[in-house]
């Protein structure tokens, strides 16, 4: 970890991309250094203001730290930001096993708005987020992890029938790769 964080701050200040913001920030959360992240995410949204890439970093960084309110608005701006980008598959920073990425930023920004959303107790936004999420969950492990967190949004909401229904989409026949958890 230490090593691939020098890789990224070398790489960031011989040239700060976009992407050298977010995989210098990327690594500095790898290693807990959560408020170090975000700063380096704001230093890269006040450089490249329209990226939702960069909006949804830090949002989820903040989610981390609990502060729930501006993750909401981060990733409520990477979502505005995104409307008219193709689906981009999110490198992963650590890799699966079959080291293929499985997520896309949309897919990202949404489960992490959802996620932000049901653990500040909004429940109407977090099944909001996760149906929008549940159009970009492309693949077995996206389906079962949104699935999860959207069972428990309309539990929550006492929407028992949505919340069954929603249990026909998991099944034996799935192909799991990193999502074992849920």
């Amino acid at each position: 970890l230490d090593s691939n964080l020098q890789v990224a701050k070398n790489n960031y200040e011989a040239n700060p991309t976009e992407e050298n913001y977010i995989w210098y920030g990327r690594r500095e959360a790898y290693l807990y250094h959560y408020q170090k992240s975000i700063e380096i995410f704001t230093e890269g949204i006040g450089k490249y203001p329209e990226s939702f890439r960069l909006y949804r970093h830090r949002g989820h960084r903040y989610i981390t730290i609990r502060e729930f309110d501006k993750g909401i608005a981060d990733l409520t701006k990477a979502a505005e930001l995104m409307q008219a980008a193709p689906i981009e598959i999110e490198p992963d920073g650590q890799p699966n096993k079959l080291n293929k990425p499985l997520s896309s930023t949309q897919f990202n920004i949404w489960y992490h708005l959802g996620l932000a959303y049901y653990l500040k107790g909004d429940f109407t936004n977090a099944e909001k987020a996760y149906l929008e999420c549940m159009k970009v969950s492309d693949n077995d492990d996206l389906i079962t992890a949104t699935v999860d967190w959207l069972y428990m949004t309309y539990r929550r909401e006492n929407k028992i029938e949505e919340a069954n229904q929603l249990l026909e989409k998991i099944h034996d026949n799935m192909t799991i790769i990193e999502n074992d958890s849920y």
